[in-house]
């Protein structure tokens, strides 16, 4: 129990300081698919709201949406990185 708790703790700090690295990804990743975010949202899956959300919280990214983002990013000769 006490290292499932010392591990999340460990996440939370981690997620914080990668952010910001994340989110700036995730716009360059926007500018070179060349569309906005609503059509970006489309191409995911996702819907404007749930972008909007996940962009402004990389944490709150599924496995699955991780994969399509990478994909996605892939596709375009770019990466976006989760770590």
């Amino acid at each position: 129990m006490k290292a499932q708790v010392q591990a999340y703790h460990a996440a939370q700090k981690r997620s914080k300081t990668d952010d910001p690295s994340i989110q700036k990804q995730l716009e360059h990743l926007k500018v070179e698919v060349h569309a906005t975010h609503q059509h970006l949202a489309k191409m995911l899956g996702m819907t404007p709201e749930t972008w909007k959300y996940r962009r402004t919280h990389p944490e709150s990214f599924k496995l699955s949406e991780i994969r399509v983002v990478q994909e996605l990013a892939r596709l375009y000769n770019t990466e976006v990185t989760f770590s």
